[in-house]
């Protein structure tokens, strides 16, 4: 990937063994660093705030 390609983001929740798996490919085959991971407790002031992030962004037209 290149600076100029936008990097995309990973939510993940806490303590959940896929996200974990997840997270240790991303770190094994070194792709870790083109990626935002974003982790999050369910239900949590964190995540409330990382879904109207989410929500106010424009979509994007398919």
């Amino acid at each position: 990937m290149t600076d100029a390609m936008v990097r995309p983001t990973i939510y993940l929740k806490a303590g959940r063994p896929f996200c974990l798996k997840v997270r240790l490919f991303l770190l094994e085959s070194g792709q870790l660093v083109h990626v935002d991971l974003r982790a999050f407790v369910p239900r949590g002031e964190e995540r409330k705030r990382q879904r109207s992030a989410i929500s106010s962004r424009p979509r994007s037209r398919r």
